[in-house]
This record gives C-alpha cells, sequence and structure tokens, in this order.
C-alpha cells in the first residue's frame, strides 16, 4: 500500500506539472494526437466492462462455483471504471472544461454517447457491488445462520434481476469505446467491424484476470474456493485463444491485402515488435499456456498477471500503426499522389513539417500513467478489504 500510494502522488505531482507546461511535456504532436493516455484508458474501460460481465454471468447462468466471486468482481467493475473516466482528464489540454460535455453535448459526437454509457455503467456496477455486500454485512453482524440465508435469497434475486440489463451493458461500454477508434474511416488500422468483437475479447481476459488476482489477494487460495479460480482460470483460457484467434487472423488479412495495409504491419513487427511480437503474442501464448498447464495459485497467479500485461500490450498497439500512416494525399495533374506533410506544433524542431511522429511516451506520460494505475489499485484494494476481506 505504501509503494501504490507514492507511485500515486508522483503521478499527481507530474500531472500537475503538464498542467503547468501543457501537453507539450508528452510526445504526443499534431500528427499524433492519442498515444499512452487513450490507451490506457481503452484497457480499463475493457478491465472494467469484463468484471461486470462475469458478475453478471453469475446471477445469470447461475454458475455455482463463481458466485463467492462475484461480489469481487462487480467491485473491480466499478473502481476500474472510474478509474478509466479518470484516465481522461491527462489526455485533455484544459481538463477544466470538461463540463461541456455535459452542458454543451453533441450527440452526433461517440464521445458523448460513451460518456453516457460510462457513468451508467458505474452506477448499475455499484448497484451490484452492494447486492454482493449484504451477505457479507449480515455475517460481520453476527445475525443467525436463517436470516443470513434469507438475504442471500434476496441478494441472488436481485442480482438475477439486474443481470439482464447489467451483461448488455457491460458488452456495451466496450462496444461503444471500440467505436469511437472504428469510426474514424480515414484510418485505417481501426476502420471495420473488426475492433468490436476484439475489444470484447480483450475485455474478458483483462477483466478476468484482475477478478483472480482480487480474489487471490483478498481470499488467498482456500481449499473452498479451489473450484471458483479453477473455473475463472478456464474462463481466463478460452477468452485468451478467442482474443489471439481475432488478432491473428487479422493479422494475416491485412498482410494478404498488403499496400497500405502492409505498411501498417511493417510498423507493428519492425519499430513496435517488443508491444507486437512479446507483449501482444508471445506473452498472451504463455499465458494460455500456464492457466492450461497449471491450477495452482503461483500458476494461476503468472498466467494472470502474462495475460493483463499481453491486454495492455494490445491496446498500446492501437495507437502507432494508425497515426503513422498519414492520411493527406493530393492527386498531381499526371495521376500520381503526393504525402502532404502536417504541422508538427512544435517550432523547437528544426523541421516543423512531418509525415510520420516516432511516438514513444514521455517520462511525465509515465509517470501520470503508472500513477493512475497505481491510485486504482491501491482504491481496488483498500476497498476490497474494508468490504469483502473481513471474515
Amino acid at each position: 500500500m505504501g509503494l501504490l500510494l507514492v507511485l500515486a502522488v508522483a503521478g499527481l505531482i507530474a500531472w500537475g506539472y503538464q498542467l503547468s507546461e501543457g501537453l507539450i511535456v508528452t510526445n504526443m504532436r499534431n500528427p499524433f494526437i492519442w498515444g499512452l493516455y487513450i490507451a490506457t484508458f481503452a484497457f480499463l474501460v475493457g478491465t472494467a466492462a469484463g468484471g461486470l460481465i462475469v458478475a453478471s454471468a453469475v446471477y445469470l447462468l447461475n454458475i455455482k462455483k463463481l458466485k463467492p466471486l462475484a461480489p469481487l468482481a462487480s467491485l473491480t467493475a466499478f473502481v476500474f471504471v472510474l478509474g478509466a473516466m479518470a484516465m481522461v482528464l491527462p489526455d485533455l489540454g484544459r481538463p477544466e472544461r470538461i463540463y461541456n460535455l455535459i452542458l454543451h453535448p453533441n450527440f452526433t459526437s461517440m464521445l458523448v454517447w460513451d460518456f453516457i454509457v460510462l457513468v451508467t455503467y458505474a452506477i448499475l456496477s455499484l448497484i451490484h457491488v452492494y447486492v454482493g455486500w449484504r451477505a457479507y454485512a449480515a455475517r460481520l453482524r453476527g445475525l443467525p445462520e436463517a436470516e443470513i440465508a434469507r438475504i442471500e435469497g434476496e441478494s441472488f434475486r436481485l442480482g438475477r434481476m439486474l443481470a439482464p440489463i447489467s451483461l448488455p451493458f457491460a458488452v456495451l461500454i466496450h462496444t461503444v469505446t471500440a467505436w469511437i477508434f472504428a469510426v474514424n474511416a480515414g484510418r485505417p488500422w481501426w476502420f471495420g467491424g473488426y475492433l468490436a468483437p476484439s475489444f470484447i475479447a480483450a475485455a474478458l481476459v483483462s477483466g478476468s484476470a484482475v477478478v483472480i488476482l482480487t480474489s487471490l489477494l483478498i481470499y488467498g487460495f482456500r481449499e473452498d474456493l479451489r473450484q471458483s479460480y479453477n473455473t475463472m482460470a478456464k474462463f481466463l483460457g478460452i477468452s485468451i485463444a478467442v482474443l489471439l484467434f481475432l488478432v491473428y487472423q487479422d493479422y494475416v488479412v491485412r498482410l494478404w491485402w498488403g499496400g497500405e495495409e502492409h505498411a501498417i504491419l511493417s510498423i507493428l513487427f519492425t519499430r513496435l515488435w517488443p508491444t507486437t511480437i512479446i507483449g501482444e503474442l508471445v506473452l498472451l501464448l504463455v499465458a494460455f499456456a500456464i492457466i492450461a498447464k497449471f491450477r495452482t495459485a503461483t500458476g494461476i497467479t503468472v498466467g494472470s498477471v502474462l495475460a493483463l500485461i499481453g491486454v495492455y500490450a494490445h491496446r498500446y498497439n492501437l495507437m502507432d500503426p494508425a497515426y503513422n500512416v498519414i492520411i493527406h494525399k493530393e492527386l498531381l495533374p499526371g495521376g500520381s499522389e503526393i504525402v502532404v506533410p502536417i504541422v508538427l506544433g512544435d517550432m523547437k524542431h528544426d523541421l516543423w513539417l512531418y509525415t510520420s511522429w516516432p511516438y514513444i511516451p514521455s517520462i511525465v506520460e509515465f509517470t501520470i500513467t503508472i500513477g493512475w494505475l497505481a491510485g486504482i489499485a491501491l482504491v481496488l484494494y483498500v476497498l476490497a478489504k474494508l468490504l469483502f476481506g473481513r471474515r
């Protein structure tokens, strides 16, 4: 907790420095307007969606083996959706003007609909947390077993009533996030119907992994929860397999078409190979192998951590290939095309017109992002301990 607190404070200090100096302290520029912050936002939204999908499925499908983990799954969804909304703030040059989103919404913008879905999702997650907490509170108060059983039955009925509403919203929250990218028709890396199903698959991986890790941290690898962990590990393994299939088939299709699509892949497999080959492909494969082979506490923990890193790398790879395929072109009289450079927006450089930008997050971006993630982990741990950690 002390380490997480130090990292969170460092992130706030770095954000204060960014607010005073402007977004120029990041490595984002006019050719590259979304970077580590938005990649992290997409990762957090997916993790939140995955958490509530697990909790809703428990109630809707009556998965008895996962019932002990459902309350924590709801809590992870609530904390991560709040963290995702907070993650947008560092990406804004003037975050104090965010109130205009509420006072003057532009309903033709997908961002407005994403905000509406996120807020609704946070409310639904909070209700799910309350439903799951009631039985724990009854035990802590020392109520008779008959009363506890009555409250548990009532809570389960409430959960089943909420599940048909919350499960579609859990899917919708990440679908709308995917559409924010996919409706940018000028970005060939994003354009198309592939993003939404891949976003859902990534959400199931990261959400399941966080539920497993939080449960292990709060409850430990208890014998009475072994079946719950085994079921969650199977669910995580299947989700990884689905995500890998979607990723590989997308790469194969793009490689087949060549041309501009091939240029995108060359960025991924030459300049971004640490996040693509190692982070996105190898780590997810290793995580799948570990989850499939080892069902011990260590095996499930390591597999979940590797899966989280793999999904985060997958989210980061959204950005660079999209922004480094410049779309501003002019048709010359002879029929040939030329790429029109973009104004860099930084007069400190000798060249101020660029056709690409070698984006690597600055130390300020790294510090703010790590601080935000540490703050989310700290809040999740404290709330989980307070609400569900006492017996």
